[in-house]
């Protein structure tokens, strides 16, 4: 069971950087930031790791826009059951 501060931050996340998949039984959380804010998402997913009862690691990328390619800093889950919720009310 998620705390009300937990889930907060989940839907803020989901709701702002972030975006949540279906997939075949549970979401996933993936997240994307430029690498001038690999501080920030670091602190971001040490919360989510820590929330989720998970160790994923943020995993440099190349990123295409309209304007190029740049280089970027990503995140994602695996398929959690306490994503379910949150997917179903977002």
């Amino acid at each position: 069971m998620l705390s009300r501060s937990d889930r907060s931050f989940l839907k803020g996340v989901c709701l702002g950087d972030g975006h949540l998949r279906q997939t075949t039984t549970y979401p996933s959380l993936h997240i994307a930031h430029s690498r001038k804010q690999f501080e920030f998402l670091r602190w971001k997913v040490g919360r989510l790791n820590r929330i989720l009862g998970i160790k994923q690691p943020i995993k440099d990328r190349e990123s295409d826009c309209q304007t190029g390619t740049f280089p970027s800093c990503q995140w994602w889950s695996n398929q959690n059951e306490l994503l379910l919720p949150i997917y179903r009310e977002l």
